[in-house]
């Protein structure tokens, strides 16, 4: 599933103004990460409350590892180094961000 917001025109245009084509492959694999991984932290609280909610409504489950941030929360690196593999594939779309799975998870 594509992030929607990495995917707007709007985001094109904005890449296209700063610096046109030069600037595309540094927003995608350096500035994007970042701002995907902040987004996820930034959430990864209620996430776990929601996942917390869940798992009590289910009588006999448990939440394992207890969804702690710095292992629910993708790092940046790992990030990077999927848009680098995204982007490395024949007919890839940019921003190749847009494909990073699960930036946050329940482990």
């Amino acid at each position: 599933v594509e992030q929607p917001s990495l995917t707007d025109a709007q985001l094109a245009a904005y890449v296209q103004t700063l610096g046109g084509s030069s600037l595309r492959d540094r927003v995608d694999a350096d500035a994007l990460p970042d701002i995907l991984h902040d987004l996820a932290g930034c959430a990864h609280t209620s996430f776990r409350n929601a996942l917390e909610a869940i798992v009590k409504a289910c009588p006999g489950s448990s939440l394992l590892g207890g969804c702690a941030s710095d292992t629910a929360v993708k790092s940046v690196s790992r990030m990077r180094a999927k848009v680098h593999e995204y982007r490395a594939e024949e007919g890839a779309t940019w921003p190749a961000c847009a494909r990073v799975q699960d930036p946050l998870r329940a482990t």
